[in-house]
C-alpha cells in the first residue's frame, strides 16, 4: 500500500482512450446486431411464444445488474462513504445502463409477446375480445355507456367477475385487478426505466460537475438526493421484480420476492464492478484503486452471498412450513423432474462454494482470486434467473397430459434460443457500457475525499 501513497494524480483525472476498448466494442456490437436480427426472425416465427421467455431471461439478468449498480451508488452517497470514491464512477456507469434497458424491454411489452409471457394479460385479452365480439348485450352496453377509461376498466373487471363464476381460477385475477390491469402495468413498466434511469443519470451528472469545478456543494447535493432516492429505488426494484418475474404466475404468492431478487442484484453488480475495475487497471488506468479497495468490495460481495442465502432459505422455509398450495407450486415445479438438478446445485453454486472461497482476507485482496469469485457468482446468478424464468415456459406450453407425464423440463432447441437471447442482450449492453467509459473521467478527480479513499486501510 505504501507504493500507492506516493501516486502523483493527474490534475485533470484519467480518461480512457476509446481505442483500447474499440475492438471489444466491435465484437460486442457484432454479436448483439447479429443476435438482434436472429431475434426478430424468431419473434415472427412459430417459436415466438418460446423465445420470449429466453428474451426475458437475458433481459432481466442484465437489468438486475444495472439496478444493483444504482443501489451501490445511492448507498455510497447516502452513507457519506469515503472509501469508495476511487471506484464510484464505475458504479455510476453501471447504473446508467438502466435507461438503455428501456429499448430492450420493448419486445416484452408488445401485446402478442406480453400475452405469451403473462397468463393474466392473456386472460384479460381473451375476456376483452369476448366483450367486444361474442357478447354484444349487457357488458358491451355498459362499456358503451362509459365516459372514460376508468369506467371501461370497471366494465372489464365486471366481465372478469362473470368469467370467474365459470372458472374459479379467475377469482384471484378479479381481486388483483386494481393492480393487474394493462394500463397500470404499462405505467409501471415504463416508470421503472424512466424514473430509475433519470435518477442514475442525475447522480452521475452531479458527480461529473464536480470534476469541472471541484465545488463541495455537489457532494452535499448528491448526499441529500441519494437519501431521497433510496426509498424510490427500493419500491421500483421490488415491484419490477414482481411485475416482470413473479407475475409470470399471477396466482403465486411470496412476500419476500422483491428482497430475494434484490439480493442477487446487489451481489452481482458488485462482482461486475470489481471485474471492470480490474479490467481498467490492466489497461493502465485506475491506479488510485488499491488492494484495500478490492478487500472492501470483496467483503461486501461476501456479505451479500450470505444475505442472498438467508433470504432464499427464509422464503423457502416459510412457504414450506405454511404449505399453502398457491405458494408451494413455485418450488414444487422446480424440485421435480429435471429442474431439481438445477435447484439442488443452486445452493452449492450460489452460497456454499463462494462462501468458503471468499472467507480468507487474502483472497479478497488478490485481484486474481477475487476476479475468479466474481465470475463464479455471475454464473450462479445466471442459474438463479434461469430457474426463475424458464420453468414457466414449460408450464405455459405443456398440455395437461404433458404436465402429468412430463419426462423433460425442456424441448428440442430450448438452450439455443436461450443462448441467442442472452448473447444478444449481453452484446448490446457491453457495447453500450464500454461506450460510456471514455466519455467521462474514470474516477471523481476533484472529490474532496479522494485522497482519503486512496490512503484507505482496513
Amino acid at each position: 500500500m505504501s507504493a500507492h501513497s506516493h501516486i502523483e494524480l493527474p490534475p485533470d483525472g484519467e480518461r480512457l482512450d476509446d481505442s483500447k476498448v474499440a475492438p471489444i466494442r466491435k465484437v460486442a456490437f457484432a454479436i448483439g446486431f447479429i443476435g438482434l436480427i436472429a431475434s426478430v426472425v424468431l419473434f415472427i416465427s412459430p417459436l415466438r411464444e418460446k423465445f420470449i421467455y429466453s428474451w426475458l431471461f437475458g433481459f432481466y439478468y442484465f437489468f438486475s445488474i444495472a439496478l444493483g449498480g444504482l443501489f451501490w451508488l445511492l448507498l455510497h452517497h447516502a452513507t457519506n462513504s469515503g472509501w469508495g470514491i476511487a471506484v464510484r464512477r464505475v458504479f455510476e456507469n453501471i447504473a446508467c445502463v438502466v435507461p438503455f434497458m428501456l429499448l430492450l424491454v420493448i419486445p416484452i411489452l408488445l401485446p402478442q409477446n406480453r400475452d405469451a409471457l403473462y397468463e393474466w394479460t392473456k386472460e384479460l385479452t381473451r375476456i376483452e375480445a369476448k366483450m367486444h365480439g361474442e357478447e354484444s348485450g349487457e357488458v358491451q352496453a355498459a362499456a358503451g355507456a362509459s365516459m372514460g377509461e376508468a369506467h371501461e376498466d370497471h366494465s372489464l373487471r365486471h366481465a372478469v367477475h362473470l368469467e370467474a363464476k365459470a372458472d374459479p381460477h379467475l377469482h384471484l385475477l378479479y381481486h388483483k385487478y386494481p393492480y393487474l390491469n394493462k394500463t397500470f402495468f404499462y405505467l409501471r413498466a415504463f416508470g421503472y426505466f424512466i424514473i430509475l434511469g433519470a435518477i442514475a443519470l442525475w447522480m452521475r451528472s452531479l458527480s461529473t460537475r464536480q470534476d469541472e469545478d471541484g465545488n463541495h456543494k455537489w457532494t452535499l447535493r448528491s448526499r441529500r438526493a441519494a437519501c431521497g432516492f433510496l426509498p424510490i429505488f427500493a419500491v421500483g426494484a421490488s415491484f419490477a421484480a414482481i411485475d416482470f418475474l413473479k407475475c409470470l404466475d399471477y396466482a403465486w404468492f411470496s412476500t419476500m420476492w422483491g428482497v430475494y431478487v434484490f439480493a442477487g442484484s446487489a451481489l452481482n453488480s458488485m462482482a461486475v464492478a470489481i471485474l471492470v475495475t480490474i479490467f481498467l487497471q490492466k489497461l493502465g488506468y485506475l491506479k488510485v484503486v488499491t488492494d484495500e479497495h478490492f478487500h472492501i468490495m470483496g467483503k461486501l460481495m461476501f456479505a451479500f452471498v450470505i444475505f442472498w442465502a438467508y433470504v432464499t432459505f427464509s422464503q423457502y422455509f416459510l412457504i414450506w412450513y405454511a404449505n399453502v398450495p398457491e405458494e408451494t407450486k413455485y418450488f414444487i415445479t422446480r424440485n421435480t423432474e429435471g429442474w431439481h438438478i438445477g435447484s439442488s446445485a443452486l445452493m452449492w453454486v450460489h452460497f456454499v462454494i463462494p462462501f468458503l472461497f471468499l472467507l480468507p482476507a487474502w483472497v479478497k485482496k488478490s485481484t486474481k482470486y477475487v476476479a475468479l469469485a466474481c465470475v463464479w457468482n455471475l454464473i450462479a446468478h445466471l442459474l438463479d434467473h434461469y430457474l426463475i424464468i424458464i420453468p414457466e415456459r414449460f408450464i405455459s406450453l405443456a398440455t395437461n397430459e404433458e404436465m402429468l407425464n412430463a419426462t423433460s423440463p425442456s424441448f428440442s432447441g430450448a438452450f439455443l434460443l436461450d443462448i441467442i437471447a442472452f448473447a444478444t442482450v449481453g452484446g448490446l449492453v457491453v457495447w453500450y457500457f464500454l461506450g460510456m467509459l471514455p466519455k467521462r473521467r474514470l474516477y471523481p478527480c476533484r472529490d474532496p475525499r479522494l485522497h482519503e479513499s486512496i490512503h484507505l486501510t482496513n
